[in-house]
C-alpha cells in the first residue's frame, strides 16, 4: 500500500485550489440565438417592402421614404444587437465539476468567470422559451441563498441537453 504523501504519481494541485474532476462541460448552442436575428431580418424586409410598395402610406412620398429609413434603421440596430449577442455566446463555456458549477468567457484579453459551489446551491430552474422548445434546447439556472451578499444565480443558456445538466447537478446535490 502506498502513502499518497510519498507517492510521486499522486495528483498534485496548488494548495489554494484542490483537484477537481470535470463531470460535464459544454457551451451554449448558437442555433436559438441565430433564429431571432433571422426572424427580425425577414419581418424587417417584409415591412420595408410593404412601406415601399405603398408610397402614400404616411400621407406623402417623402414621409413614406422617412418611414422606410426608420424601419431599415431599426432592423439594422436589431441585427447588430443580435450579432453581438451571438458573438458573446460563442465565447461562453459551462463546466460542472465535482464541487461546483462554473460559467466563464474570454473576450479581448479579458476573462470573466463565475463559480457557484454545490454547498451554496439552494435550487435550480429549467426554462425554455418558444424557440428553444421547438429546437430542443433550454436554459438551466442555479440559485443560491437569498441575502444581499449571496452569489445570486448562475445560468447556463441555450444548452443542447438541459436534462443531462440537471441530472448531473441533482446527482451531486443528492448524494
Amino acid at each position: 500500500m502506498t502513502d499518497e504523501s510519498t507517492d510521486p504519481t499522486a495528483d498534485v494541485s496548488p494548495p489554494d485550489r484542490p483537484a477537481t474532476d470535470v463531470l460535464y462541460e459544454t457551451g451554449p448552442s448558437l442555433r436559438p440565438a441565430v433564429v431571432k436575428p433571422a426572424l427580425a431580418l425577414v419581418v424587417g424586409v417584409l415591412v420595408e417592402a410593404y412601406v415601399l410598395t405603398h408610397p402614400r402610406l404616411f400621407g406623402s412620398r417623402q414621409y413614406t421614404e422617412i418611414g422606410a429609413y426608420v424601419v431599415g434603421l431599426v432592423v439594422l440596430v436589431l441585427l447588430v444587437r443580435y450579432a453581438v449577442r451571438v458573438y458573446l455566446l460563442k465565447r461562453y463555456r459551462y463546466t460542472i465539476t465535482d464541487d461546483a458549477v462554473r460559467w466563464e468567457y474570454s473576450l479581448f484579453y479579458k476573462t470573466r468567470s463565475r463559480e457557484l459551489p454545490f454547498s451554496k446551491i439552494r435550487g435550480h430552474e429549467f426554462r425554455q422559451d418558444r424557440i428553444q422548445s421547438v429546437l430542443g434546447f433550454g436554459s438551466v439556472s442555479f440559485l443560491s441563498g437569498g441575502t444581499n451578499r449571496s452569489l445570486g444565480f448562475l445560468t447556463f443558456e441555450n444548452v443542447a441537453d438541459p436534462e443531462e445538466v440537471q441530472s448531473v447537478v441533482k446527482s451531486r446535490l443528492d448524494p
